[in-house]
């Protein structure tokens, strides 16, 4: 799937691969109710895993926003 960003200055895409899960779950008073269940296994563009430092050297960003691919 594609996901968007709402914030109109962003409007990043990102897309999501993973698998989708139809789920039937019983509520105790006899309701039968079916869910679907999203498990994303992968995002690209990946999100940053935590803010990196502007003081850090642009050489060593690139490699750690390289290693947010592989969360």
């Amino acid at each position: 799937m594609l996901l968007g960003c709402n914030n109109t200055a962003c409007g990043e895409i990102v897309a999501v691969s993973g698998g989708v899960y139809d789920i039937i779950e019983e509520d105790g008073e006899g309701h039968v109710e079916s869910f679907a269940y999203l498990d994303p296994m992968s995002m690209w563009p990946p999100p940053p895993i935590f803010e990196i430092n502007k003081r850090i050297p642009q050489e060593v960003v690139s490699e750690i926003e390289l290693s947010f691919q592989m969360y």
